[in-house]
């Protein structure tokens, strides 16, 4: 496992540096009590679920939606990114793989679920058509198997008649107790999955015991003031688990993105308190809650998988992080949470051979600037252009493999240095070398 260095709302840069920890640690996850089976008198009832995903774009009431050749959408699409993991809404038997043989129908790649509590639960559009079923469904999956709720099924995706740009999971219930308003046995799953939401019963927190778990990727350190206190605490994000740490000791743990994804720190709408959001494939999934659940916007902006590396920073000191990108040189600055042309365009560092990327407030005016770490020397910049670092110091080790972070540790409005050794995170308050003001222990998940 890597750790990398994403310094927090100062400086949101990823894949800086690897340090070394171990690679496999135990996690308590939430222990789930037996779910007593609801009756259904209705097409349109509540019935007891988990949401099938952790991560969404969008949902809406699209049963009755007409489709074409005169059909009506029985069911929900869940718009969602092309791979993403797709669960287990109840506890059940695995009745049809539809292509678990490599030779999908025309409907594509799909589950069939008969759910413990007499329903069927069917999941369409998985992988992709020409695709193979690796992709559609998750290893172990196969006709006749048992599935526990909460566990993983497969992937979304666009095969069968769905389009590659719109990839998504089509969600039907099928109850052979009710008929609904075009005689069939199919349930409206938009109120059960809005009630999924609403109690944030997401496949993260449905663990029906406590396991140990492999953080296999990169392990990305961060910090963000997750409490709203006016004081950062420490982050970690890997392999879509995210472990936060308040500046007070308070631990919060959930899933959000999964492996291979960027996660980026920021507060979007300006009440003083971080997120943890994520960049896949170039597009940029915003999360206002430090919780499992859907993005609350999305863009596309820059060219990441061609190394372009997703930056925030509150640029113009209104109190909310807008986005950038460092394209080898070159530091692409917007001012809104959107995709275009940097509105702010300047060349600092030598990024492509090796310099780290920092953004902070360094003098506490209320707009981030920027630095850079190069072997060990720290230099800040108290404006958005290049030019010679105006500060610079020397901290931590970072050439024997300290990871470099930077946060406001004390409130005063002013970010400082940092560095994580192992799990250690050793804190200064002004920005100079020295030894750590605070040293915190804290691991990653």
């Amino acid at each position: 496992m890597r750790a990398v260095a994403l310094p927090g709302p100062w400086s949101k840069l990823v894949r800086i540096v690897t340090i070394s920890l171990a690679t496999l640690l135990a996690v308590a996850l939430v222990v789930v009590q037996p779910h007593e089976v609801r009756a259904a008198s209705s097409y349109d009832d509540v019935v007891d679920i988990t949401f099938p995903v952790n991560s969404y774009q969008r949902y809406t009431d699209d049963f009755d939606h007409s489709r074409s050749g005169g059909r009506t959408h029985q069911a929900t699409d869940i718009m969602t990114v092309y791979g993403e993991p797709v669960y287990a809404t109840v506890s059940g038997v695995i009745d049809r793989a539809w292509g678990i043989d490599g030779d999908p129908p025309s409907w594509g790649y799909a589950i069939y679920l008969r759910g413990d509590d007499g329903r069927t639960y069917v999941y369409i559009h998985l992988g992709r058509q020409d695709g193979p079923p690796s992709e559609a469904f998750a290893p172990g999956i196969d006709n006749g198997v048992r599935v526990e709720r909460g566990q993983h099924l497969g992937y979304a995706g666009h095969s069968g008649n769905a389009s590659e740009s719109a990839p998504h999971l089509h969600l039907e219930i099928h109850d052979p107790s009710i008929t609904n308003p075009y005689g069939e046995h199919r349930m409206n799953p938009y109120p059960s999955l809005k009630d999924a939401e609403r109690r944030g019963d997401y496949p993260a927190t449905r663990q029906e015991v406590t396991r140990e778990v492999t953080c296999t990727g990169d392990a990305y350190a961060f910090a963000g003031d997750w409490d709203a206190s006016g004081r950062d605490g420490q982050g970690w994000w890997c392999d879509g688990m995210v472990r936060l740490r308040t500046a007070s000791g308070q631990v919060i743990t959930y899933n959000y993105g999964r492996a291979g994804d960027i996660p980026i720190v920021a507060d979007w709408n300006g009440n003083g308190q971080d997120t943890v959001s994520i960049v896949r494939d170039g597009t940029w999934h915003l999360r206002n809650r430090l919780s499992s659940g859907h993005a609350d916007r999305t863009f596309v902006f820059g060219r990441v998988t061609q190394g372009d590396v997703p930056i925030a920073g509150d640029w113009n000191g209104d109190g909310r992080d807008t986005v950038g990108i460092i394209r080898d040189g070159e530091w692409h600055l917007r001012h809104d949470q959107s995709g275009g042309p940097g509105q702010i365009v300047f060349t600092y560092g030598r990024i492509t051979r090796g310099d780290r990327p920092l953004i902070g407030d360094w003098d506490g005016n209320g707009r981030d600037t920027v630095g850079i770490v190069r072997e060990r020397e720290w230099h800040l910049r108290y404006s958005l252009s290049g030019g010679p670092g105006e500060t610079v110091y020397i901290y931590g080790r970072v050439l024997q493999g300290d990871t470099p972070v930077m946060g406001d540790w004390t409130g005063n409005g002013v970010t400082t240095p940092g560095i994580v050794r192992d799990r250690e995170w050793h804190l200064r308050n002004q920005h100079r070398g020295g030894a750590a003001d605070q040293v915190v222990l804290f691991s990653a998940p």
